[in-house]
């Protein structure tokens, strides 16, 4: 499963705010890194930032999550979010 790796960077943010559990990151972190894992990551390229613009600010206004969003478009694959917003950013979303 493509997953971005803006993900974990947004999970320290989320974590900090107390609203994921503190480990999280280090968990996200290790099973990226985990060659067997079901997860791939995917990069924050020109091809990413590119694609910024195509996530609407009125409808993704967080830059973590137009990053994300950025992300799925760049690489025509879903992104995984239950943020409403974000799916509604002419994107495909699994949730």
């Amino acid at each position: 499963m493509p997953t971005a790796g803006w993900v974990v960077v947004s999970a320290i943010t989320l974590a900090e705010k107390n609203r994921i559990a503190a480990d999280t990151f280090g968990r996200l972190l290790a099973t990226l890194q985990d060659a067997r894992g079901p997860f791939v990551e995917l990069p924050v390229d020109s091809g990413v930032v590119s694609s910024v613009a195509m996530a609407p600010r009125a409808l993704v206004s967080d830059l973590p999550d137009r990053i994300i969003a950025a992300t799925a478009l760049r690489f025509r694959v879903p992104a995984i979010t239950p943020d409403g917003r974000i799916s509604g950013a002419e994107l495909r979303t699994i949730w």
